[in-house]
């Protein structure tokens, strides 16, 4: 019980560290960085191009600057990019927010779930420190991380419908995590499956299979009918997303780093890459870097990352988890989101203690950990939080330390 109260303390003193490195960013924040900003601001004035950029994730094309992530977050920040204008300086404190509303939702997904309290305590604070969900809103004010705080909530808040048989606002809310993050469009099997009960047949389907999938289907396609318009009419191709213009224009980028090589010489997607994000994915460890000459200086950290299993050694409990046709279709989905991310030119750097693809899918995982953690096994579980808690303070204070 001494050892228990001790692994709580130190979460909660993790816990604490994380949201003071939070909000003193938060703080701290200028603008001019996130080029969501000035997507907001061309949809307010009626336009989907802008005069110039924040960041590296635009392009030029006749004559206008287009944003090549999707649209969804900018539409979040819209309001408050009408009252503050185009220096918005306030998007990391949108992201605390955001992601304070997650947790609740989450909350409530563990109590439908039947998770045991403090079971359920203990998994809210995993996600919030031994996930990559607290680094995504430290890095806010940059494109990448904004859109998976966006799209992590926007997943959240379909697993909750889901659950709770609510087909249309399912389909919305992963619609809109689809237009913030486009691999969260493969949810749907998983969040099909969700929201069948026990009675639905497959083989032959059923009444119940068949009506629900048309109706998942059919109000999804209404986002995914925008995003092809939206590519039309920036790219004349519905299925440009401005990623193939991006690399293009990698041989002139001002970046000398891995992925912009990457792209001049192999490409967007490549074989070649699956290595390296296999290991990224998996067995990388936490990798502080030192001097070059002596190593006793500390310089940063290896920004493509640490692996899940070292930063969220807790997800090891799926390892337990149940199997039934939800845990199939959700396998399904998780397959098809890191089969893709795995063949793709960049792992999510710069991100250095996590792998920030897992906000893509972890929405599936943190479904199935409630009844994959035994009441007698809770310790160990507590444990292996606290250690992904410790790094990703360690982390903060090595990026600190050398400013990066």
């Amino acid at each position: 019980m001494l050892r228990e109260r001790l692994l709580t303390l130190i979460a909660a003193l993790c816990t604490l560290v994380l949201l003071a490195a939070l909000g003193w960013r938060a703080y701290t924040e200028v603008g001019g960085i996130d080029s969501f900003a000035l997507l907001a601001d061309a949809f307010l004035h009626g336009r989907l191009g802008f005069a110039g950029c924040f960041d590296n994730e635009c392009v030029r094309v006749g004559g206008r600057m287009y944003l090549v992530q999707p649209p969804f977050p900018a539409v979040v920040v819209a309001p408050l990019v009408a009252v503050f204008g185009v220096w918005f300086h306030h998007f990391i404190l949108v992201a605390a927010v955001l992601v304070a509303v997650t947790l609740w939702l989450w909350r409530r997904i563990f109590d439908r779930l039947g998770a045991d309290p403090e079971v359920r305590d203990w998994l809210l604070v995993a996600l919030l420190t031994s996930t990559p969900l607290i680094y995504a809103a430290l890095r806010s004010d940059g494109v990448w991380l904004f859109a998976h705080v966006v799209g992590f909530l926007m997943a959240t808040i379909a697993v909750h419908e889901a659950l709770a048989g609510r087909l249309v606002t399912t389909a919305l809310a992963v619609g809109a995590a689809f237009l913030s993050r486009q691999m969260s469009l493969f949810l749907l099997p998983f969040l099909f499956a969700l929201t069948l009960t026990e009675r639905a047949r497959f083989l032959p389907p059923s009444r119940e299979t068949v009506v629900k999938a048309l109706k998942l289907g059919a109000v999804f396609a209404i986002p995914v009918a925008f995003y092809l318009i939206y590519n039309w009419s920036r790219f004349g191709n519905p299925m440009e997303t401005g990623h193939t213009l991006l690399a293009a224009e990698a041989p002139t980028s001002v970046e000398d780093t891995t992925v912009t090589h990457r792209l001049i010489d192999i490409g967007v997607f490549s074989s070649k890459y699956v290595l390296s994000n296999f290991f990224y994915t998996f067995l990388q460890g936490f990798h502080a870097e030192f001097d070059p000459r002596l190593a006793v200086k500390l310089t940063g950290m290896d920004s493509m990352g640490t692996s899940i299993i070292a930063a969220s050694p807790f997800l090891l409990f799926l390892f337990f988890m149940r199997r039934d046709r939800v845990v199939l279709f959700g396998a399904l989905s998780v397959a098809l989101i890191m089969g893709m991310f795995f063949f793709y030119h960049s792992n999510g750097a710069k991100q250095y203690n996590v792998q920030r693809y897992l906000l893509d899918y972890l929405p599936v995982l943190m479904v199935f950990l409630p009844h994959a953690i035994r009441r007698e096994q809770l310790p160990i579980f507590k444990l292996l939080v606290v250690w992904g808690a410790v790094l990703q303070v360690a982390s903060v204070a090595v990026l600190a330390l050398t400013r990066v």
